[in-house]
């Protein structure tokens, strides 16, 4: 390819931070929104009740009317409804099936297992046929509130066989979560037994966790075993794990943190804050927050908590609560571009994630020229000049703190002599869905003469 003599390029990154309004997909606050089948919902109300700011909705459906029989046809089609209305809406939904909304979890969960998995084939295709909108799952059915726990059904084994009709169920198309790291841990150990190996890993690269107690106490009210304070040390590298086991397979709580600051690195975490205490005090909550790689949070529970978060503040710029708002999830900032030869025929942009957790799934990455020198640069085309594909190696998996390099040609043959702003944006490769850096997308002004 032959490029034009002469080529200039000025780097520009602005320091500022994006605008209030953008909102981000796969990360944030959500609201709660229940349903009972096969009550149908109303939806035209429905929608006045959708957050514009919120781009997940915990979307909790009890089923417990069901909990001695299969599901008719006005409850699949009531399901359906449900899922179709937050798709239409442009909302991710971390998706909650229950027995119980009353705290009796022993008391409406089906006799058997058997009924629980015959549940799960029955609503398996329509979630498959709505996965693409499903942020991820929390739970498998059981317990209070859906929270695996006053549950018939949380030994080992029963987990496992679980966890496993419900990946097929759904064609291993979504994200699952369990509510304890214990149980996690139950179901690594578990599947080896009960599963083929890769069937095993297949299930696991998609189980993160939930947790509706973060920082509540000092074991998360039950979450973690007894034994930490809150300046408790956490334990080394080299820690031998089962000397910090319980019988129930909890461990203490700066145990239970090192193992998400670890496993949370390949797979969602998050859930809800509650009880105002100094585990939830602005460096402290952070700091948590930071090791579990916390995604999603509760934007209702527990306000005294967000209140508190609000009033706080730990450098002279934000307070915790901003901070927390700005980190959830994954928060990309471009860092640093420049010329990668005298022509700009190449382009090296560094991109680094100031939040707490991973994107997780792959993007495209696109650079684009618009022309300064238009009448009007607000109606100047934009033209695209290279498009990438990042993977799990890349943006998709890029840890918190962490920073990639990305080598993005330009291919100027395609540009007349001018000045041209050069952007670049971003989109999740399976959705579509527009991905916002924190800061901006202009990377430079690029002159071809």
């Amino acid at each position: 390819m032959i490029f034009k003599k002469h080529n200039k390029f000025k780097p520009y990154l602005s320091i500022e931070k994006a605008d209030d309004h953008t909102v981000n997909p796969k990360r944030g606050w959500y609201s709660i929104y229940s349903f009972t089948l096969p009550e149908r919902p109303d939806f035209e109300e429905l929608q006045w009740c959708l957050k514009k700011q919120e781009s997940l909705c915990l979307v909790r459906v009890c089923i417990g009317n069901y909990a001695a029989r299969s599901f008719d046809t006005p409850a699949l089609t009531v399901f359906e409804e449900i899922l179709s209305f937050f798709a239409r809406h442009n909302k991710d939904m971390i998706l909650r099936i229950i027995y119980d909304d009353e705290g009796k979890g022993m008391e409406h969960e089906p006799a058997g297992l058997s009924q629980i998995q015959s549940h799960m084939d029955q609503l398996g295709s329509i979630i498959y046929k709505y996965a693409a909108h499903i942020y991820t799952t929390q739970g498998l059915f059981i317990g209070s509130w859906g929270e695996m726990h006053t549950s018939k059904f949380c030994d080992r084994q029963s987990l496992c066989r679980l966890i496993d009709s419900f990946y097929h169920a759904t064609k291993g198309a979504v994200a699952m979560a369990v509510r304890t790291p214990a149980q996690l841990r139950s179901l690594e150990t578990g599947l080896s037994e009960y599963t083929d190996t890769g069937t095993r890993g297949r299930i696991l690269s998609l189980t993160g966790l939930y947790n509706d107690a973060i920082t509540g106490s000092e074991t998360d009210y039950g979450t973690y075993a007894a034994g930490d304070t809150v300046s408790g040390n956490i334990p080394s590298d080299n820690v031998s794990w089962g000397n910090v086991n319980s019988g129930d397979g909890k461990w203490s709580r700066s145990a239970e943190l090192s193992f998400q600051q670890e496993r949370c690195m390949q797979v969602y975490n998050g859930g809800e804050v509650i009880m105002p205490n100094p585990y939830n005090d602005g460096d402290t909550a952070i700091e948590t927050l930071t090791k579990m790689h916390v995604s999603y949070l509760n934007s209702q529970y527990d306000g005294t908590v967000l209140q508190k978060w609000k009033g706080q503040k730990t450098d002279k710029t934000e307070s915790v609560f901003e901070q927390i708002d700005r980190r959830l999830g994954y928060c990309l900032v471009l860092s640093a571009v420049k010329a990668a030869d005298k022509n700009c025929s190449k382009f090296i942009i560094t991109i680094k994630n100031t939040g707490f957790a991973a994107l997780y799934e792959p993007v495209i990455l696109t650079l684009s020229a618009v022309c300064c020198t238009a009448d009007n640069i607000n109606n100047a085309p934009c033209l695209p000049l290279e498009n990438t594909v990042l993977g799990r190696r890349e943006i998709a998996k890029l840890p918190a703190g962490e920073q990639c390099i990305v080598s993005v040609d330009c291919p100027l043959i395609a540009l007349s002599s001018g000045q041209y702003k050069l952007t670049v944006s971003m989109a999740l490769k399976r959705s579509q869905k527009k991905v916002f850096f924190d800061n901006c997308d202009t990377v430079g002004i690029l002159t071809v003469i």
